[in-house]
Formats: C-alpha cells, structure tokens, sequence
C-alpha cells in the first residue's frame, strides 16, 4: 500500500491476482497475476494440471 491510500483504495488492487484451484480436489494451487504458463502438481492429491494465466483469463487442462 502506497502513502496516503487506504484500505478501501488498494481493496481495488486485490482484483488484479487470480486463483487456480486443482480440478479435482478444489485445493487452491496458484495465486498469481497474467503471464503465467506451467504444469503444477497438487500436494494434496497428486494431480498435474497445466494452467496459463493470460488476459485475465484462466485456463485450466490436466496434464495426460
């Protein structure tokens, strides 16, 4: 938070991370901003997913 902002003015800024939850047991994986392309595996139920993070858009596969 900058000098002079408040709370409620940086409350704006939260919206600019994204989350990317594993797709089978909702464990949340990432939490990031754009530019994010890679395989993470999830440490709770050993499922590897791909995920970019673009646009604000998230996209989400499992790893085959």
């Amino acid at each position: 938070m900058n000098e002079g902002q408040t709370k409620a003015d940086n409350k704006n800024d939260e919206w600019d991370w994204m989350f990317a939850c594993c797709p089978k047991c909702r464990t949340t994986l990432v939490q990031a901003e754009n530019g994010l392309n890679g395989f993470i595996r999830c440490q709770q139920c050993g499922v590897h997913v791909h995920i970019v993070l673009k646009n604000s858009t998230v996209f989400m596969e499992r790893k085959r």
